[in-house]
């Protein structure tokens, strides 16, 4: 039984992620992106690393017209979503967005089951990947806002099982697995 609850908990976390698109507290078409999300538009239009007149709050001087260059961000996340705001047509580029935040979930779900599994006990790596999915805090983040949270979740998890898998197997190959993620983080 044991061994069917583990093949069969990846596709509990699944359907509990799946649950939030459908909880009346998400909808994906207003889901705010705030900074990255401004900026993502202003590099999509063409206007490079910007705020836009209208949402350019900081320093901006009372007739101000025009783009203004910005540091706000870290730059991975906003051209993440420009490039879906430039792919994916208009109306449903949010979603993209949320369902890629969703597969994330899903994923750093994933691998915080197996660690925890591998090193705690199945019953602790289920229980942590349980609380991961549905703690609301988290929802939110994932399907609520535009936010690099649920990515920077996924590549921290994606580092500390890459540094175990590569203490357990020092080859070459290991190595340059782990310090590619760890480039990315």
């Amino acid at each position: 039984p044991l061994l069917a609850l583990r093949l069969l908990w990846p596709l509990l976390l699944t359907l509990l992620v799946a649950h939030g698109f459908w909880h009346p507290r998400f909808e994906w078409g207003e889901a705010q992106g705030f900074e990255p999300e401004q900026i993502a538009r202003s590099l999509a239009s063409g206007h490079g690393y910007s705020f836009d007149p209208e949402h350019r709050w900081l320093f901006q001087g009372p007739a101000d017209t025009t783009y203004g260059p910005t540091a706000w961000e870290e730059p991975v996340y906003p051209l993440v979503l420009a490039g879906a705001f430039v792919v994916v047509p208009a109306p449903r580029a949010k979603l993209a967005i949320v369902w890629g935040q969703a597969a994330l979930l899903l994923a750093t779900a994933i691998l915080l089951y197996n660690l925890g599994s591998r090193y705690f006990g199945q019953t602790t790596g289920m229980l942590a990947s349980l609380l991961l999915v549905i703690q609301p805090h988290i929802l939110h983040l994932a399907l609520g806002t535009l936010s690099a949270a649920i990515a920077t979740g996924f590549i921290v998890m994606l580092s500390a099982t890459m540094i175990l898998w590569s203490l357990e197997r020092a080859t070459l190959g290991s190595a340059a697995s782990l310090g590619g993620v760890l480039g990315l983080a």
